[in-house]
């Protein structure tokens, strides 16, 4: 038989105490619902992230139209003549001042070389006449310093009147030639002036024998052929 003191049965039932009263803390955690989540993840925004690549987006929409040119020219000839060259067709692209065709004036470019001749002999005459009236200058000026020399011998008496009235008639000649060669010297320059105007119209023509493009754009017809005549229109 054995004996417990009362000591040892109060530790004892202290035990046994702690002890139920873990289970019954566990019995209550397990019957407890679980904790609510947190909203606070699915409050925030979302951002879609993508890589991008290039790509061609094409849109195609039929329909009835009309298409019409945004402006249009008909080229004439300024001049008449055949046609040495044509240089395009239909449906070629152009630019401004590109040339189209070439008509051939073998009359004008005649008559241009015939203008610049004479154009080089007016030349030629206008400095003849400039030398002329540095000629005549000189000879003015001669002739009055011997004029001067005249009329004090003959105060001294060492010349006859009639040689002094000699002199003095040829220094009014050589004065009036310096006079007749600044005219001649203004006739040439004016006749320069009007050969140059016209070399330059015979070039002006022959410049009208290339049909060139007005604009940029694009041969939509065609009416000629090399060979061809073509004539300036009435009234030009």
């Amino acid at each position: 038989m054995k004996f417990v003191s009362q000591t040892g049965i109060k530790v004892l039932m202290a035990v046994a105490a702690l002890a139920a009263a873990f289970i019954v803390a566990q019995r209550n955690m397990a019957a407890a619902p679980p904790p609510a989540k947190s909203t606070e993840a699915d409050n925030r925004p979302r951002v879609e992230v993508v890589d991008p690549r290039r790509v061609t987006v094409a849109q195609r929409l039929q329909t009835n139209a009309t298409l019409e040119a945004f402006e249009t020219a008909d080229l004439f000839a300024k001049v008449t003549g055949y046609l040495s060259d044509v240089r395009v067709d239909i449906g070629d692209h152009v630019k401004a001042g590109h040339v189209l065709a070439v008509i051939d004036i073998p009359e004008l470019e005649h008559q241009l070389a015939e203008d610049q001749a004479q154009l080089a002999s007016k030349q030629s005459a206008l400095e003849t006449a400039r030398r002329q009236v540095d000629h005549d200058r000189a000879n003015r000026a001669l002739q009055e310093i011997t004029l001067k020399r005249q009329e004090a011998l003959f105060k001294d008496q060492s010349v006859a009147a009639q040689m002094v009235d000699q002199t003095r008639a040829d220094a009014a000649v050589a004065k009036a030639n310096v006079g007749v060669a600044k005219a001649n010297r203004t006739l040439a320059a004016h006749q320069i002036a009007l050969a140059s105007a016209t070399v330059e119209k015979t070039k002006a023509l022959l410049a009208y024998s290339q049909i060139v493009a007005p604009f940029d754009g694009v041969v939509a017809r065609r009416l000629v052929n090399r060979g061809d005549l073509v004539q300036a229109p009435r009234g030009h």
